[in-house]
Parts: C-alpha cells; sequence; structure tokens
C-alpha cells in the first residue's frame, strides 16, 4: 500500500509542487552560471565516493559561496528521484544566496552547454561535461579525476574550493588527447 500512496499520491503532488519553484529557460540563458545535479539518495556515488558530501545542501551552500562575483549555482534534480524530497528540501536550497533551480523537465546536456562550470560529487553528468568541452570540479572520487587538471579538478578539501573554481574558470583548456586515452 505504501508504494501504491508513494506513486500515485506523493510523488504527483510533489512534481506539482516542485514546478511551480522552477526558473524557466529564459532566465538560465541570460546568466554566467555554475551547473549542480543533484545526485539521487542513496547511491554510491555519495555513499562510497563521496562520504564527506552526504549533505547536499550544505555541499550547494559552499558552491554557491564559492562561484565568482556575478556567476549564479543552477542546481536541478536527479530524473529518477522527482517526487522523492519533500518542498522544503528545495525551499532550503533556494533559501541559498546565489542558488536558482532549473525545472527537472529541462534537459542537462543543454544546462552544460550553457554553463560556465558543472560541478559533481562524483556523478555521470560530470563526465559528460568534460565531454562537452566544460571545466568541472568533483568533489568525490570520479573515474575520471585522472583527466588533466585543466579538464577536471578534484576538491575534497571545500574550504579552497573558491581558489580551485576560480584557477579551473582562469586556466581551463580541453584536452582531446587526455580524453582519448582516458
Amino acid at each position: 500500500i505504501y508504494w501504491l500512496w508513494l506513486e500515485k499520491v506523493l510523488k504527483p503532488k510533489r512534481l506539482r509542487e516542485i514546478f511551480s519553484l522552477s526558473t524557466d529557460w529564459a532566465v538560465l540563458s541570460e546568466e554566467s552560471f555554475a551547473f549542480y545535479p543533484l545526485h539521487k539518495e542513496p547511491e554510491v556515488t555519495m555513499l562510497v565516493y563521496g562520504r564527506h558530501c552526504l549533505n547536499q545542501i550544505e555541499v550547494i551552500r559552499n558552491l554557491a559561496r564559492s562561484l565568482p562575483v556575478g556567476m549564479k549555482l543552477v542546481f536541478k534534480e536527479h530524473p529518477v528521484a522527482i517526487g522523492y524530497r519533500a518542498k522544503s528540501y528545495y525551499e532550503a536550497l533556494l533559501a541559498i544566496p546565489n542558488v536558482v533551480r532549473a525545472s527537472p523537465e529541462m534537459d542537462a546536456k543543454k544546462i552544460i552547454e550553457k554553463a560556465k562550470l558543472v560541478a559533481v560529487i562524483s556523478g555521470s553528468i560530470g563526465f559528460e561535461a568534460v565531454l562537452r568541452q566544460k571545466p568541472v570540479i568533483t568533489m568525490g572520487n570520479a573515474p575520471f579525476n585522472i583527466l588533466p587538471p585543466t579538464m577536471v579538478r578534484h576538491v575534497s578539501d571545500l574550504s579552497l574550493l573558491s581558489e580551485e573554481i576560480n584557477d579551473l574558470l582562469r586556466h581551463s583548456e580541453h584536452d582531446e588527447m587526455a580524453l582519448y586515452a582516458y
């Protein structure tokens, strides 16, 4: 009965609430922003590869605080997790200055193309961003952390996040041969 209630009542209700908090594409296309895709919880990328990043609200708070002046942080819900988090979770994220929410129906690939930077704990969206020649910050042990630091920057100490982001944005350079070797 719980599954039926979750799928037929709670998830649709939460989905309507989520859409009411979303930002439209026109706003995102005019702004300079970094992209953070929320990870589904529980998930191996957090529980194994990013244990120090289990609280994604605090991860987003640190990211938003570390971005250059004038750059926003856009987050998007994981497609599988839509409807599982309460509205209060998103309200807590949106209470953080400089944070904007993308609609769950927006294509992550289009968001990556417009973003100046992509930040992940250890998710596959980070590798998709590398393939699209975007600089990536990882906070967990992603397999693609072995790529050059001009493409992917691993930051395990969140107190260094601001310096690493600024340095990566200034010195970002795509290395096709390193990507091919990977």
